[in-house]
């Protein structure tokens, strides 16, 4: 059975943005002033925005699988000669939903010497307490 090349690159989006919106929801849960408390509060929160997200970026991804050579036009009638041209391919299918961002090294670390909390200092121009 010969599954057809758009359909390996529309699960690929697929996956791509399933994965930026789990992340997102993820880091927002670990948050301590999201107000958060799971990641199904979050999608149910946030379900019209992704919505909206998921159609305009599938819509940019089918113009991209039908004109990849598009960018490289903008830039050429603007007397720039040079090729822009990204054919569609697995790798760039499932990153084109998600931005650049390391998804899978998860929260950044913090180091040994911020482990232990400096008492808060008051500012005495105006009376509050900022945290070190």
């Amino acid at each position: 059975m010969h599954i057809p090349e758009t359909a390996h690159l529309w699960t690929l989006f697929l996956a791509g943005h399933t994965l930026h919106v789990m992340k997102r929801a993820g880091l927002s849960v670990s948050s301590k002033i999201s107000g958060t408390e799971s990641r199904a509060q979050w999608l149910r929160t946030n379900a019209l925005n992704l919505a909206i997200r998921l159609f305009v970026n599938a819509a940019g991804f089918s113009y991209w699988l039908a004109h990849p050579d598009a960018a490289t036009h903008v830039i050429r009638t603007l007397g720039i000669p040079f090729d822009l041209t990204i054919e569609p391919g697995h790798a760039a299918a499932a990153m084109s939903a998600s931005p650049a961002t390391p998804w899978s090294t998860g929260p950044p670390r913090k180091s040994r010497s911020c482990k232990k909390k400096s008492p808060p200092r008051p500012n005495k121009r105006i009376g509050i307490l900022h945290e070190r």
